[in-house]
């Protein structure tokens, strides 16, 4: 998501996948007026159709990653 914001401030149009911080994301593109240049989507990108729980490390969702022995969770994959 991040990288996209710089890049569409490049000019480069990007498609966002973002699992866990979907709500930031969704407000940085407005307050950098970057809606028609990203397409952002709450969920995530796998090779099967899923409900998984991520987990993340406090203030550092950049380091998230799958919790699978939670049962199904609440983000589509």
């Amino acid at each position: 998501g991040e990288y996209c914001v710089w890049l569409a401030q490049q000019g480069v149009k990007c498609v966002a996948f973002e699992p866990v911080n979907f709500e930031a994301l969704t407000e940085n593109i407005q307050i950098n007026g970057l809606e028609g240049k990203i397409r952002a989507f709450p969920v995530g990108l796998g090779s099967r159709r899923e409900q998984v729980s991520f987990a993340t490390d406090g203030p550092n969702t950049g380091s998230s990653h799958i919790e699978r022995d939670q049962g199904e969770g609440n983000i589509l994959i």
